[in-house]
């Protein structure tokens, strides 16, 4: 019966340590330093800008959804296509650069105060079928984030000539990593 109890005994240590040391490395023990680079959420985020290649078949990428999400100690956007992805630059720009709509020069509010800004080439969010165009993104052009930390809101500010772009509003400049499986392109912010 002793035995028993200290077998048990030692598995609950090993559990709670094993939890203790999940959540260090995930980066619930603090901001792990949200100004520079590296994180201890995301190993290799930071915040310098990243660029990528179009993924997939065919010329044109129709934007299909976008959506924010909370994931554990991170903020992710998700970007999802009709099918690939197209080529991206993503990276900070300042409040009037991200707040001004492509071609028009426009003004679009953006809450934050730092701006990821998404730019999207060979991309669309409509098309032509038989003289007729066809939005494949009928979502709204503001998409509120309810349940993320960093993320205030994401905001259509461009979509002109094939490119497609995208302000992230968040609380402050933190770093951040892009990921792309299949047809979406993901920006986790942490």
């Amino acid at each position: 019966m002793r035995f028993r109890r200290l077998f048990f005994l030692a598995i609950a240590v090993i559990v709670v340590t094993v939890a203790a040391v999940a959540v260090v490395h995930r980066g619930g023990g603090g901001n792990g330093g949200t100004t520079g680079q590296g994180h201890g959420c995301l190993s290799d985020a930071r915040v310098a800008p990243r660029t990528g290649l179009a993924r997939g078949a065919g010329a044109a990428r129709f934007l299909t959804s976008v959506s924010i999400r909370r994931d554990g100690c991170i903020d992710a956007v998700s970007f999802t296509f009709a099918s690939g992805t197209p080529a991206y630059r993503i990276g900070y720009e300042t409040r009037q650069r991200a707040q001004t709509q492509d071609a028009s020069g426009l003004h679009v509010p953006v809450t934050g105060n730092a701006f990821l800004v998404v730019h999207f080439s060979a991309s669309r969010t409509a098309r032509l079928r038989g003289g007729k165009l066809v939005r494949t993104y009928t979502g709204p052009d503001h998409v509120p984030s309810a349940a993320a930390e960093h993320v205030r809101e994401v905001v259509k500010t461009g979509d002109f000539e094939a490119v497609v772009t995208w302000a992230i509003g968040v609380d402050a400049k933190h770093p951040f990593v892009v990921e792309v499986a299949g047809s979406t392109l993901v920006v986790d912010v942490a």
